[in-house]
């Protein structure tokens, strides 16, 4: 019985032993695409501080296109590395982590924009997130985003919708097929103002989705008050096989498309 005890204690020991070293799963697991709304002048050396590593950044202005996975805590930390001159036990320099710029992650979080403000005067910037989840903003759609004190009209290939100040919306059709179709954009403001900001033609499929950011400066000029930030994001999902026509053992159908179109980067509202 002597055994068996010690066999039973072992065993016992094992299973809490494995259980400890079971990791537990990250509070979040998403994809962050990190870039400056402004650069500072100074310059800055930063990470983006995860579960197991510090991931180095190389930031652009204004851009979607770099996409980093994030396995971490709900609270993200940009942070500085700090070098002292004092050493530790292994005889090298300590490191220490200052935190650059903070923002929290909801639980249903999986594709966001995040975005640097710096803050003048101090080693920070704050930190501006906005949700691109394909599920609620899907490739083939377009999504407005509100910071004007007016109410934003987006015409998408005739259908009108609308965002209101410091809210977002999201375009209610959603493109497969790839064509060429209106768009134009408007401020309605509180005192029954309007103004045009844009109207073109523009390139919809199921390859791309497309986002703008409307801002309100203080200027007396119309023209010049309202600014347009937008962003293009193209799925580099490989499309799946097409199926073999019946009869035809060995041959793919040909498909007919042209190569997806990029719109170019604006900094600045067009006129």
């Amino acid at each position: 019985m002597s055994l068996l005890r010690s066999l039973g204690v072992c065993l016992i020991g094992t299973l809490i032993t494995l259980s400890a070293a079971i990791e537990k799963p990250p509070e979040r697991d998403c994809t962050l695409r990190l870039s400056w709304w402004a650069v500072p002048e100074k310059e800055y050396a930063l990470y983006l501080l995860n579960d197991k590593e510090a991931i180095p950044l190389d930031l652009a202005r204004l851009s979607i296109r770099q996409a980093i996975s994030y396995k971490g805590k709900a609270e993200v930390v940009i942070a500085q590395k700090e070098i002292s001159q004092e050493l530790d036990k292994n005889g090298k320099p300590k490191e220490s982590w200052i935190p650059y710029a903070t923002f929290k992650l909801k639980a249903e979080d999986v594709d966001v924009a995040v975005f640097l403000l710096p803050e003048e005067g101090k080693d920070s910037a704050k930190a501006k997130s906005l949700d691109l989840n394909p599920t609620t903003f899907p490739y083939g759609s377009v999504m407005i985003v509100n910071y004007t004190q007016g109410r934003v009209a987006c015409n998408l290939g005739g259908g009108v919708f609308f965002a209101e100040s410091g809210e977002l919306a999201h375009s209610p059709k959603v493109y497969t097929e790839q064509t060429s179709v209106p768009f134009a954009l408007a401020v309605l403001e509180a005192n029954g103002g309007q103004h045009s900001l844009r109207s073109t033609q523009i390139s919809m499929s199921s390859k791309a989705r497309f986002f703008h950011i409307l801002l309100e400066v203080a200027d007396e000029n119309p023209s010049e008050r309202y600014q347009i930030r937008s962003f293009s994001d193209f799925n580099r999902q490989p499309a799946a096989p097409s199926p073999n026509p019946a009869g035809k053992p060995g041959q793919d159908k040909k498909t007919s498309g042209s190569a997806d179109k990029k719109m170019p980067p604006k900094d600045s509202a067009k006129k």
